[in-house]
């Protein structure tokens, strides 16, 4: 198997790789000049190559502006609530990025320290049927269910497609109680300095505002 070349890399006087703090940095950039030069990071502007979001069509399609934040933060609650529910029934999780691997295990872990493993599933019985229901009442819901699958679950490019995965997660955020105006703070969260410095929202954060427990 081929390795990477690293003859840019700060050696030491025998020749091997410098463990230095310069080397270090040096290294690190170098890992980031590779990640950034990645398709699906290069067609962003400059300024937002670097951010977490790009590692997922989700997040890509925030930094384009192309969705808003409110249909951004639902998306990112579909995912969480498919991985947990498939876990719950060990079906296939679908496909992991980086963010993927950040945020989703929000659902997994019990709200309360004593629920049994049974009124966990219960849970999430009822949050994943009501978040099915309100996609298939939509015009077209299974298609837009579908949509969202490929796009939100599977990291797949919306393309053609923008338009349904909006009116699914404009539903979901409906029914989670994301949806509103737009307030500055969300306009200003939108810029580039801001986006590139972007988290995943830990299991505390997302559970302050993921469902309550009828689902809704």
């Amino acid at each position: 198997m081929a390795r990477r070349k690293q003859s840019n890399r700060p050696r030491t006087a025998s020749g091997r790789l410098s463990r230095s703090k310069a080397a270090q940095n040096a290294a690190e950039q170098e890992a980031m000049a590779v990640a950034i030069a990645q398709p699906h990071r290069a067609c962003l502007p400059k300024g937002l190559r670097r951010s977490q979001l790009a590692e997922s069509e989700l997040g890509r399609l925030r930094l384009s502006h192309a969705i808003t934040p409110s249909e951004f933060a639902a998306g990112q609650n579909y995912r969480q609530l498919v991985a947990a529910y498939r876990r719950a029934i060990s079906a296939p999780r679908g496909v992991e990025s980086a963010l993927g691997r950040l945020g989703s295990d929000s659902f997994a872990d019990c709200r309360v320290a004593t629920e049994s493993e049974e009124a966990r599933r219960s849970r999430l019985d009822r949050q994943y049927a009501a978040t099915r229901a309100a996609l298939h009442a939509l015009p077209d819901g299974q298609r837009i269910a579908s949509v969202l699958g490929r796009v939100v679950v599977h990291d797949v490019e919306a393309g053609a497609e923008i338009a349904a995965l909006r009116a699914g997660l404009s539903a979901l955020a409906t029914l989670w109680k994301l949806a509103g105006p737009e307030n500055v703070a969300s306009r200003a969260g939108t810029r580039p300095a801001q986006l590139r410095g972007w988290r995943a929202a830990t299991d505390a954060d997302s559970d302050s505002r993921l469902f309550d427990d009828d689902g809704s």
